[in-house]
């Protein structure tokens, strides 16, 4: 298994950066005054209760063994990608019933970059391409950057694609980092830079309708860009407000330069309609927030009866609104075991009205 493969897939695990349960718990108190803000919103803001839905880790001739991104299908078929296996994975949303388990060589510690129609695009690092696969069968490739246009170890690559193009980002230590759109065929037709600290830009890439969302691993922001956007744009800055973690005060030490590793503030964010899920990590169990589009607090929604596990590792979110209005969240695990768990969200204007009858 190559190690600049590994970085770029299992990033969340070995960049350097500390879980909240690994961190020392003798950490700094001292906020930004922008966390404390977010703090006292969070504070304020009400958490509902996750409903548990079903669970698996795959079957005994296809079990999960390092599910590393997930992503729902527009008809609810949840996709899971496996890095150790280099398998693609297909769930009924619903039921949880395994639909297909796909292994294949020419994948190399596979990353779902998206989900068009009956076509799940999957991203191959090592290899440098996407696949198009349909019904478990690549069915073309486009390249990605390689070469010089990529660090030459200890990279860090991500990928993201719409209904129509593609998005690639790859930041590392010593380079310079971008974030790029490409054509059909894997030309680059438009980049722009990502000028600061490399770590501050490790995270997936989201489109959020006609935005792409460069997330961060480490701080509770994500750069902003036009999916249109001409070569040599600056990028913008969405703030997550109201986002709060034990870790806030560990990031800000670390950004002055008091400690030498950034804590992890979030593993995944997935936008759905008008809302922005946020993977909030915390020391042992699940904390899922809900941000508008200008990144204000709308809700905290938790598992049921959270309790403290400190091998908890969950490391990507899937969200699927349904017909009704709810929402199904589904989260995969490595740790305690390989594992995707869903659960089911039923917002404040999705609920059934009741009215008294008339005397």
């Amino acid at each position: 298994m190559a190690r600049s493969a590994l970085l770029v897939l299992l990033a969340a695990l070995v960049l350097g950066g500390c879980l909240p349960s690994s961190c020392q718990r003798e950490a700094p108190r001292e906020l930004f005054p922008a966390d404390s803000l977010s703090r006292s919103i969070a504070e304020a803001t009400p958490a509902d209760t996750l409903a548990l839905g079903w669970q698996s880790s795959g079957t005994e001739a296809h079990p999960l063994e390092f599910p590393r991104t997930a992503m729902f299908g527009p008809e609810g078929t949840l996709y899971i990608s496996d890095a150790r296996r280099n398998s693609l994975f297909a769930f009924d949303g619903m039921a949880g019933t395994l639909q297909h388990a796909y292994t294949d060589d020419r994948f190399t510690f596979p990353y779902i970059s998206g989900v068009r129609g009956d076509t799940v695009l999957v991203f191959n690092p090592d290899a440098h391409h996407i696949d198009f696969v349909v019904e478990g069968q690549p069915v073309r490739q486009v390249p990605t950057p390689s070469g010089d246009q990529i660090p030459r170890r200890d990279g860090l690559l991500f990928t993201a694609a719409d209904s129509t193009r593609l998005f690639f980002k790859a930041v590392g230590e010593g380079f310079d980092g971008y974030v790029a759109r490409l054509s059909d065929d894997g030309t680059i037709e438009a980049r722009a830079a990502l000028p600061q600290a490399y770590w501050r830009h490790a995270g997936f890439l989201r489109v959020w309708d006609e935005r792409l969302l460069s997330l961060s691993y480490y701080r509770p922001v994500a750069d902003v860009l036009p999916t249109d956007w001409r070569d040599g744009a600056a990028v913008d800055t969405l703030a997550f407000t109201g986002f709060d973690s034990p870790m806030l005060a560990r990031s800000r030490a670390f950004m002055q330069g008091d400690i030498s590793q950034p804590p992890f503030l979030t593993a995944s964010a997935v936008p759905v309609g008008d809302k922005l899920f946020v993977l909030n990590l915390r020391i042992g169990w699940l904390q899922v927030d809900v941000f508008d589009r200008a990144g204000q607090l709308q809700h905290r929604l938790l598992q049921p009866r959270p309790t403290i596990d400190r091998e908890f590792r969950p490391v990507d979110l899937a969200v699927h609104r349904e017909a009704d209005g709810a929402y199904r969240l589904a989260i995969v695990q490595t740790n305690p075991e390989p594992l995707v768990r869903t659960f089911r969200w039923v917002p404040d204007e999705a609920a059934p009205q009741v009215t008294e009858a008339a005397p």
